[in-house]
């Protein structure tokens, strides 16, 4: 017969099991107040982060990276103080500014060029087929802002649809599955339902200079980790750098995080314009950005579109002084 433990035993094994969940838990409990923590979803555009934490190029005490499944996740997890900064696109920098969060741009990512996209069942050949139709569409994040943007150019509104609120990483398996009949997307998920035979209907080509995504840092960290934020966007250009001279080294790195073949991660790439310094320069700098601009347009068709209650500063969300002093450094 077993003999049975101790109380004392117990309480022993008890609490190394909770020092070893303790130390098991994902990077995203309580920022640590050293660290710049930057909070992405698993989107091509933002991997050149993680290219430059693989080369060896960010100190993890200085730059930490957490990845959520979506970019829900990262919104909820900015606006609880889980993280200090987020890799988002401008619509959801603009969102975040509108619940009263000090929101700071400091680097453009990407500007998507068909990488995000609205796909539909081959039935569906037109926008206009969408009426009366499921589309899944992560409603707390872009996907509302894209979906809108195609309802316009349709002459649709969302009430002729059958809108089904979803988490982005659950819209594959209810396309494929038939519980939806389309979905608002992006790569490397559009991709291979594209090639498993979905009808691409809209995409960021039809909005050019809509679709771009930006690093944003919360204003109390921006001040706090300066030399943080800076060495973030001056290792993210580094990155960039990297895989146009050693694109055959980098990209491996980059699409096995992603699952996905050498040739079919450069193939999502092609979708995205991504930000190296020229085109930082050219969107942030100057007397009149054109980021602000790009911005003020944003927030009109979001009021429009109902997504936005009141107009923004757009001005007060950007802040190219990071990004100057990186540009300083490469010199």
């Amino acid at each position: 017969m077993t003999r049975p433990r101790s109380p004392r035993l117990l309480a022993k094994i008890f609490k190394l099991g909770f020092l070893l969940a303790l130390a098991t838990l994902p990077s995203c409990s309580a920022p640590h107040k050293g660290t710049l923590r930057i909070g992405t979803n698993l989107a091509p555009g933002y991997e050149f982060f993680y290219l430059a934490r693989e080369r060896g190029w960010l100190d993890p005490r200085q730059v930490h990276l957490v990845e959520y499944s979506t970019a829900t996740e990262v919104l909820r997890a900015f606006r609880n103080r889980i993280i200090n900064a987020a890799a988002i696109t401008m619509d959801e920098a603009i969102l975040l500014a509108e619940t009263g969060e000090d929101v700071r741009i400091v680097l453009v990512t990407a500007i998507s060029s068909g990488s995000d996209a609205i796909l539909g069942s081959l039935e569906i050949q037109t926008l206009a087929g969408l009426r009366g139709r499921r589309v899944a569409v992560e409603n707390t994040a872009f996907g509302a802002y894209l979906l809108q943007r195609a309802l316009d150019h349709a002459g649709l509104t969302r009430d002729d649809l059958e809108i089904v609120p979803l988490p982005v990483d659950q819209h594959e398996r209810a396309f494929r599955f038939g519980r939806v009949d389309a979905l608002v997307t992006f790569d490397p998920m559009r991709s291979r339902l594209v090639q498993a035979g979905a009808h691409e209907l809209f995409s960021s080509k039809d909005l050019p200079g809509e679709v771009v995504g930006v690093l944003a840092v919360r204003g109390d960290a921006f001040e706090r980790l300066e030399p943080a934020v800076t060495a973030a966007i001056a290792n993210w250009f580094r990155a960039v750098d990297d895989y146009a001279k050693n694109s055959t080294e980098a990209l491996p790195v980059m699409a096995k995080r992603h699952q996905m073949s050498d040739d079919a991660f450069r193939q999502t790439l092609t979708g995205l314009q991504i930000g190296d310094a020229e085109t930082n320069k050219e969107l942030m700098l100057g007397d009149e950005p054109r980021l602000i601009q790009n911005l003020a347009l944003i927030s009109d068709i979001m009021i429009h579109g109902n997504l936005l209650a009141s107009p923004i500063d757009t001005a007060r969300i950007v802040d190219p002084n990071p990004l100057q002093v990186a540009l300083n450094r490469e010199k």
